[in-house]
């Protein structure tokens, strides 16, 4: 018989082949499996914390991060996951703290050098991130072709355009059959606004590792207004899978843009009838069409979608951005307020649904409670620079002028297009 130790470190190696799959829910089971077999193993624990993490499981990640660290505290796989958790809790010196302890005992890891890379840059510390983001280049590209991005941004913030561009066709000589790398590269030379150099980019990506993601890309990159060039890259994509779901959605997407709102609906119905019942991955669709019948007068066809949405969505995530999409828009306002609700019920502390029921509140007219939520976003994150906003309008609602002109201030010293933003949404101090 093969001793339970063997038989969790295959089930271990199995697991992480699935987790590199993206099938996290199998990788649970599997890491789960493995404790069962050795419940002292803390190379399990530890993975297992990583694949809630990625489930979005934070308290799980959390107690299973703790477990293997009690049973041994030199594995910087447990670090690392530490490291992730404080990052995505903003917790950012303790996620250096962590992320550095793991590159002590593992200093060939380029994921761990690219998770300080983001965590310095949170920290506008962007002589370190760069360092790290090289670092993560250099050892193991294939493993980090974000982190060619990552440069690009922190050079670009620096004034140095020039260097920010070299990071496209360095990404590129990397890894040339990689369809990422000329996605990332479109990315970089759109956010540098040299759109020829971006359509360009894909082009050779087409040749190179031909992709039905480099249309979407290309349809995604194209300006609002180009309807005709986007809808030509929209189905040269449906073209290679007729039933491509984020296709599907991306016309459909457009087809709302030219108010043919029906069609739109239709489309993503299409979507819906391939989808599992029941699948996390309906939660747009359903919401985008919920959306689609609110523009229609719909509203118990609108309703329905809504709470269908929230019932398949298993994230905090997931279902704050229900709840947002809502709120910016100023529809079903008491059902986006559950939603908001249902995201804090699975994580009490997430800045992103603070700040969305802040919204929720501000557009119900109940300003005491929009300022409320707004200071429990900036209590988590002082740097939010729409709560800051938001809690100002609340303020101004309420008669607190110097209150809200100093929340207003704050939040356009950080983001100076937070007005612009705001005016969208429709909404003034």
């Amino acid at each position: 018989h093969i001793p339970a130790a063997s038989d969790a470190n295959n089930l271990i190696n199995i697991g992480h082949q699935q987790l590199n799959r993206g099938e996290v829910a199998s990788a649970i089971a599997t890491f789960s499996k493995a404790i069962e077999q050795d419940p002292r193993n803390d190379l399990a624990y530890a993975n297992r914390a990583i694949s809630y993490f990625w489930d979005e499981a934070y308290d799980k990640a959390e107690r299973d991060a703790e477990q293997a660290l009690k049973l041994n505290r030199s594995n910087p796989v447990t670090y690392r996951v530490r490291g992730l958790l404080a990052k995505h809790a903003l917790h950012f010196d303790d996620a250096l703290a962590d992320l550095t302890r793991s590159l002590q005992l593992d200093d060939d890891n380029s994921f761990t050098y690219y998770q300080r890379a983001l965590v310095y840059e949170a920290r506008q510390q962007a002589t370190q991130a760069r360092a790290d983001a090289e670092q993560a280049i250099r050892r193991h590209p294939a493993d980090v072709p974000a982190a060619y991005p990552l440069l690009a941004r922190l050079y670009q913030a620096r004034g140095d355009t020039e260097r920010a561009a070299a990071q496209a066709e360095a990404l590129i000589t990397a890894l040339p059959a990689s369809t990422q790398s000329y996605i990332y590269a479109a990315e970089i030379y759109s956010q540098l606004d040299q759109n020829d150099a971006a359509q360009a980019a894909i082009e050779r990506g087409l040749r190179a590792a031909p992709d039905i993601r480099l249309h979407l890309t290309r349809a995604a990159l194209l300006p609002v207004k180009d309807v005709q060039g986007r809808r030509t890259a929209i189905e040269a994509a449906l073209a290679l899978n007729p039933g491509d779901a984020e296709a599907l959605q991306m016309r459909a997407e457009l087809e709302s843009h030219t108010l043919h709102y029906q069609d739109a609906i239709a489309t993503l119905s299409t979507v819906l009838r391939s989808m599992p019942e029941q699948r996390p991955e309906r939660a747009n669709a359903l919401m985008n069409r919920g959306l689609l019948y609110s523009k229609l007068k719909q509203p118990n066809a609108a309703q329905h979608d809504f709470d269908a949405a929230n019932t398949v969505s298993t994230t905090t995530s997931a279902k704050n951005n229900i709840c947002w999409a809502l709120a910016i828009r100023n529809l079903a306002l008491p059902a986006a307020l559950n939603y908001c609700e249902a995201a804090l019920a699975l994580a009490p502390n997430n800045v992103n649904a603070w700040d969305s029921k802040g919204m929720v509140l501000l557009r119900m007219g109940r300003y005491q409670d929009a300022v409320s939520a707004y200071t429990t976003a900036l209590g988590l994150r002082a740097s939010m620079a729409p709560s800051l906003y938001g809690r100002g309008i609340a303020q101004h609602r309420l008669g607190r002028y110097t209150e809200g002109d100093a929340d207003i201030k704050a939040a356009v010293t950080l983001d100076q297009s937070i007005s612009a933003r705001f005016v969208n949404y429709g909404l003034k101090p």
